[in-house]
């Protein structure tokens, strides 16, 4: 949870920058960020994140792509260049992820300050 809350200032700006800034970034991201990337894109298959309905039929024509980059094996190297590739799906995931991250990161606060 730490990896990904350090990460919420990255994930913003990936989900709201045009696709060549997106591609520059991912190029020169640590492998930090393509982990965090990864686990959100697990969370999301995995149901742990709630998608709206339009999110969900958005994403739906992606389902293959997510998946591979989930569950194929292969290093942070491999993971990054299939994101350049084909992470078209990054504006549309990464909002919903951050928004259950931050929705986490306030729950566990709330019950530590008890």
């Amino acid at each position: 949870m730490k990896r990904v809350e350090a990460k919420i200032p990255e994930l913003k700006l990936l989900s709201t920058c045009k696709t060549k800034l997106r591609k520059a970034i991912l190029l020169n991201s640590d492998a930090d960020l393509i982990k965090v990337l990864r686990d959100c894109v697990y969370n999301v298959l995995k149901g742990n994140v709630k998608l709206k309905k339009e999110e969900s039929e958005r994403l739906d024509k992606y389902k293959s792509d997510l998946r591979k980059f989930v569950y194929e094996k292969g290093n942070v190297k491999k993971k990054r260049t299939f994101l350049i590739q084909k992470g078209g799906w990054l504006p549309l995931l990464i909002p919903a992820a951050i928004d259950t991250t931050a929705r986490l990161i306030s729950f566990a606060i709330d019950q530590f300050s008890k």
